[in-house]
């Protein structure tokens, strides 16, 4: 969803507020994009049977046993 222009400049507002600095509205644009994104990654975590790095999806008992490869410190 792409946020209207009146958000974005709500967010170029608040964001002169916070940091004192000036932005353009495409900076805005690429800033808010940026931090919804991080919320939703913090609010809604990804599911446990997800994507490992070589693209496969791997159940909750594949990912509980790489816990135990992983090195031990001392």
């Amino acid at each position: 969803m792409k946020p209207s222009a009146e958000t974005i400049e709500k967010f170029r507002k608040a964001y002169f507020e916070e940091f004192g600095e000036r932005i353009s509205s495409k900076t805005a644009y690429e800033k808010f994009l940026n931090l919804t994104t991080l919320l939703r990654v913090i609010l809604y975590p990804s599911n446990p049977e997800r994507e490992n790095r070589s693209g496969r999806k791997e159940d909750s008992n594949q990912k509980d046993n790489n816990i135990h490869r992983l090195p031990h410190r001392e």
